[in-house]
């Protein structure tokens, strides 16, 4: 009677130990799903740059419309990368090199287009608000080192 009961026990906390590792396992699929869900879309970025630029309702309008417009671009251009389906390990380090300098010239031509709408002195402060943000993310960071 005392085996049965031991293995009765020994089961219930295997199964309990399983069952608690999946719930774990669940929430943290879960977590991830939420957070690379969570892209700010353009209106969204247009307000945070609104709030920390103090932007007028139309430069606001203008930053939303001409996110929207890189929104669009961008997509393109990954719907366009995946078709070829070549994956960024199999790139030689020319091709990775080739991209790095696109997008490079990509994001200049979008802060070019960005200072039009709000000026020298609030393109500054926006970059510098931008490279403190990169700069405080420390999990991004921290994976940089691997």
């Amino acid at each position: 009677m005392k085996k049965y009961a031991l293995m009765t026990l020994l089961m219930m906390l295997t199964l309990s130990i399983n069952v608690s590792a999946q719930s774990r396992q669940n929430r943290r699929v879960e977590g991830v799903r939420a957070n690379s869900s969570a892209r700010w879309d353009a209106e969204a970025r247009a307000e945070n740059m609104a709030k920390q630029l103090d932007l007028t309702d139309s430069q606001k309008e203008q930053v939303s419309n001409l996110l929207k417009e890189q929104d669009k671009a961008r997509e393109a251009r990954m719907a366009e990368h995946r078709a070829t389906n070549k994956r960024y390990r199999d790139m030689s380090q020319e091709e990775r090199a080739k991209m790095q300098e696109l997008r490079m010239k990509e994001v200049e031509k979008n802060d070019a287009d960005l200072e039009k709408i709000i000026g020298k002195d609030k393109m500054a402060q926006w970059k510098k608000y931008r490279e403190e943000r990169r700069n405080s993310r420390p999990m991004r960071n921290a994976n940089r080192g691997r």
